[in-house]
This record gives C-alpha cells, structure tokens and sequence, in this order.
C-alpha cells in the first residue's frame, strides 16, 4: 500500500442500504470495513488502501454528540430494562447506543471521507416501522434528519462527501460501483458485485432490482438529489 490510508465512514438512515453498501466494498481486496463499530475501531486497522466503517444515522451517530441532559437520559434509559420495555408498549420509539466517536471526530482522522446513502423515503420509512420496530413518526423523523446530516456534510466537506443513490445502485451496480471506487482511489474488482451474498442478517442469493422506487420528488431528499455523485 503508497499513499495516505483512506478512512471511510458510511452513513444513511436506517434501512437505506447501507449494509449492502459496505459488504459490497468488504469483498474488494484493497478495503476492510465494519459493520456498525461503535468504538472507533476503525483507527487500528492495517494493511488496507481503504478502511471503513458503517454507522445508520441519526440514531447511531449525528452532527453532534448528545448533550448533558440527554446524556444522562440515555444512561438512565439503558440502565433499566423495564423503561425501555414500557417505551416499546406505548410507542414511543427507543433510543440506539451511540458511537462514542462523534461525526467531528471521524471528520478529523487522517485521509476521512464520508460516503452517504440515499434511498427513497417510501422505501425507507415502511422499512424503519416494520423491520425496525419504530412507530411512524419516529420513522419519519429519522428519515428527515439523515437527510438533513447528509446534506449539512455535503456543505460543509464537499471534497470529501460521496453520496450515492441505492436505486442507481440497483440499476447498474458495475457502473456505480466502479465510479464509487474510483473515488476512493482503488481500481476497480467484480468481486464487488458479490456482496449482497455477505450482508449480515439477510439471506440474498442477488440483487433485488424489484426494490428501485425510481419516481421520486427532489424536495423529499434535502436537494440531495440533484447533487452529482461522480
């Protein structure tokens, strides 16, 4: 390996195709990724071009880290079972443990990029509710704070900001994958294609292209829509 190490943190809501996303890049040769690490092990892998790691957002990481007072909520919250146990029997949605490495402190390491996931809210938010557990309005919300994360970075770091398009993904993922890894200075591998068989708790034998909601309006993803990937 020459050159700086790539490291790479990959961000969507929850259910947006971030997994595929990062086992995907996992079976290239040159990149190593995680999969939802929430202590920074990232800084200590070794031996790769690219190293990674996957976080959904808003409830595993945002723009800041929690404040006082909801700090001290989520530990009382994680503390005792039975609160979260009565927050789940009156839908009041619950809290994920957080990455204990702020968004600021993955943007400070050596060679960061961020590469954001997009992928239709009427895909996303069905999916948060049903899958996840969640009621409707906590869907929604973290649906719309992703965007909101992923459009601030896209400001704010726009050298660094990937952004790619799971339904695009779906479509030709030769092509998008190829464009992708050229952005994270690797060359491109077909052992990529193969990821959807190594995502974790999914049992895929290929890629779903009956997924693709390819209507969509720009004002439902922050303008993240028209913002060129490549």
């Amino acid at each position: 390996m020459t050159g700086e190490q790539v490291r790479l943190l990959v961000l969507g809501a929850p259910r947006s195709g971030t997994t595929l996303v990062t086992a995907m890049l996992a079976c290239h040769p040159e990149i190593a990724m995680l999969n939802e690490d929430l202590n920074g092990s990232i800084r200590v892998l070794l031996a790769k071009r690219v190293v990674g790691n996957k976080l959904c957002v808003p409830n595993q990481i945002g723009l800041e880290p929690p404040g006082h007072w909801e700090a001290m909520a989520r530990r009382f919250y994680f503390r005792h079972q039975a609160v979260r146990k009565l927050a789940r029997r009156l839908g009041l949605g619950w809290w994920n443990p957080m990455s204990r490495v702020p968004l600021q402190g993955y943007l400070r390491m050596p060679g960061s990029r961020v590469l954001g996931i997009l992928r239709h809210p009427g895909a996303v938010i069905p999916s948060i509710m049903r899958r996840g557990g969640q009621p409707g309005w906590v869907a929604r919300r973290r649906w719309n704070q992703a965007v909101e994360i992923l459009a601030s970075l896209r400001q704010t770091i726009p050298d660094r900001f990937i952004l790619l398009s799971f339904e695009e993904l779906l479509e030709n993922p030769p092509v998008v994958l190829d464009r992708l890894l050229e952005r994270l200075d690797c060359a491109y591998d077909p052992r990529v294609l193969f990821g959807f068989a190594h995502t974790r708790n999914y049992q895929n034998t290929s890629l779903d292209r009956s997924k693709i909601v390819p209507e969509w309006s720009d004002d439902q993803c922050g303008g993240l829509r028209n913002w060129p990937l490549y």
